[in-house]
């Protein structure tokens, strides 16, 4: 045991260099969404089952490493952290490190093949920008051996597919070109195929040979049905992604259908996207055999919300999915999601939680014995103070999309118990009436407010921003085209503005995506204000009115001096 020790950690150091190394072929251009990064390590071999965790859960312990290290970014898409970059600085190093050992040849922005005296190539990154290089003619570089192609950019065609006996990471993503699949099925060690924002239209039904296939990507694609000899890969398919991507009514791609007889896929980890409108309720019968799944996107319509047979086919397949990590439910607008109070439990080790467009009439209480939960975006149509007392109670939750379908009728106070581990809050409300408290979310970094309108009231806006000690950026949104002139929106504006060129931490400002120079702004008003009031004298009786700035941001006048009823 004691001489296999420094062989291990050898191993795992080797590991975690040559993720690293991969991580700055694969997120230098832009973004990179950190789910497809883990894939990839995975497909390479990098990653290793440990005793407790599957590959996945590694894959996120060494990314969270990295990030925790300032090597690679989170980022942030749609209020959520699934995309990551390596940092600048790390980019030069990383690459001349990689291909000093030939661990990788990196196509550039002008298409060339940036590498030092080698001309057979293990794994191939494309990068660019603009129009791509035909990955086919890539200069005299011997892809016989290569093991891996990963697409960044608008590459023109492929390689021919029957020439790469060894690979085993096929990315395509960017290829915009003419996308020729002869030769898939000789791809005996292929482990990861990603195809997704290509031309294809269908897969040919010989994906069957691809024995040790993990990982397949069709989404945003014309695929509209996957061949049913899929099923053939039950002994090692884990991760099946297609259809269209994001909201019910998403423009990208194209809803895809498949077999019933995926249930023959019994090690089916992640399944995204199953669009229930293709199916019958007694497919959904069919995905609770899955009893493997982790993650799984679902889109559900209105007309299936009233369905009672779809209802109870979908609480049936919640109650098998005991190892769920992530539930997404994008459903159309208007959509009661409150059949699901009747689920006797929810997966105990859930960590995601998303149900977008349809809603609920408060908080479901279910949501209270999920102890792991770290993202969590419901709409709820009121919320009481039992409702926040579930949402500040749960121990992990990092990430709160909270959409409020009505307008408050008296301040939402958010008190200084709960939320400890809460890093960003999203509201989406048409009067984003809240009270941050003294101790407030005491980690909270982003906050981002969605409103539209406003009250009768002339406080009902954001109050006590300054309380947020860890603040450092400030999100709102709002209708330029509709809003711009109500009141109640300039209000709000204004007073989110003043309290936060107070605040003690520098924060960014975000206005409509755009960021907002409120320091100079609010400072420039305030010496005006300034300067009007202290040029006034107490002459006969008369008062003098003193401009003070609360940190609510509104301008009160305080009348000083003896004579009352003169003020």
């Amino acid at each position: 045991m004691a001489s296999s020790a420094p062989r291990l950690m050898c191993s795992l150091a080797s590991r975690r260099q040559r993720t690293t190394k991969l991580a700055g072929f694969t997120s230098t251009v832009g973004e990179v969404d950190t789910a497809r990064l883990g894939r990839l390590w995975i497909a390479e071999q990098f990653i290793a089952e440990g005793r407790a965790t599957n590959a996945e859960e590694t894959a996120t312990s060494y990314l969270n490493e990295l990030i925790g290290r300032n090597m690679v970014l989170h980022l942030i898409h749609d209020g959520t952290p699934s995309y990551c970059k390596l940092h600048p600085m790390m980019y030069d190093f990383i690459v001349c490190k990689a291909m000093e050992e030939n661990f990788a040849t990196l196509v550039d922005d002008k298409s060339r093949a940036v590498s030092i005296n080698h001309n057979t190539v293990y794994r191939l990154s494309v990068q660019s920008s603009k129009q791509g290089p035909d990955l086919e003619q890539n200069g005299a570089r011997n892809l016989s051996r290569v093991r891996s192609i990963i697409v960044f950019a608008q590459a023109s065609a492929p390689p021919r597919l029957a020439d790469l006996r060894f690979i085993r990471v096929l990315d395509l993503e960017g290829c915009n070109g003419p996308l020729c699949l002869d030769g898939l099925d000789k791809l005996l060690l292929l482990r990861y195929l990603g195809l997704r924002g290509t031309g294809i239209s269908e897969l040919p039904a010989s994906i069957w040979e691809l024995r040790c296939l993990e990982t397949l990507d069709v989404r945003s694609t014309k695929v509209k049905e996957l061949p049913r000899s899929i099923r053939r890969l039950r002994e090692t398919l884990t991760t099946l992604l297609f259809s269209n991507e994001g909201t019910l009514n998403s423009p990208t791609g194209t809803a895809t259908r498949i077999a019933e007889d995926i249930q023959d896929c019994h090690k089916l980890e992640n399944l995204a996207t199953i669009d229930l409108r293709e199916h019958r309720a007694s497919f959904l019968k069919i995905l609770g055999a899955l009893v493997n799944l982790r993650m799984i996107t679902i889109i559900w319509s209105f007309q299936q919300c009233t369905d009672e047979s779809y209802c109870e086919a979908l609480v049936s397949c919640i109650e098998k999915w005991r190892n769920l990590r992530s539930l997404t439910i994008h459903c159309g607008l208007s959509c009661s999601m409150d059949f699901l109070g009747s689920l006797s439990h929810l997966p105990e080790l859930l960590e995601k939680l998303m149900v977008t467009g349809g809603g609920f009439l408060s908080v479901p209480k279910l949501i209270e014995n999920l102890d792991f939960l770290r993202v969590l975006q419901i709409n709820v149509c009121r919320l009481a103070i039992d409702d926040l007392n579930i949402l500040r109670d749960l121990p992990q939750l990092q990430l709160l999309i909270l959409g409020l379908d009505f307008v408050p009728r008296e301040a939402i106070e958010i008190e200084a118990a709960g939320f400890s581990e809460l890093l960003r809050f999203s509201v989406n409300c048409p009067v984003p009436w809240l009270i941050f408290r003294t101790g407030a979310m005491p980690k909270l970094t982003h906050l981002q407010l969605e409103f539209c309108s406003g009250s009768a009231s002339q406080n009902s806006f954001p109050y006590g921003i300054g309380n947020l000690q860890r603040l450092t950026e400030v999100s709102l949104l709002y209708n330029q085209k509709w809003c711009a002139n109500i009141s109640s929106v300039r209000r709000t504006l204004d007073a989110v503005k003043r309290q936060v060129v107070k605040h003690r931490n520098p924060i960014n400002l975000i206005v409509n995506d755009t960021k907002d120079d409120v320091q100079e702004e609010v400072v420039e008003e305030t010496k005006m204000t300034t300067i009007i009031q202290s040029g006034d004298v107490q002459q006969d009786g008369e008062v003098i009115a003193r401009a003070r700035i609360e940190t609510w941001g509104e301008i009160e006048i305080e009348p000083e001096g003896d004579n009352i009823n003169d003020a």
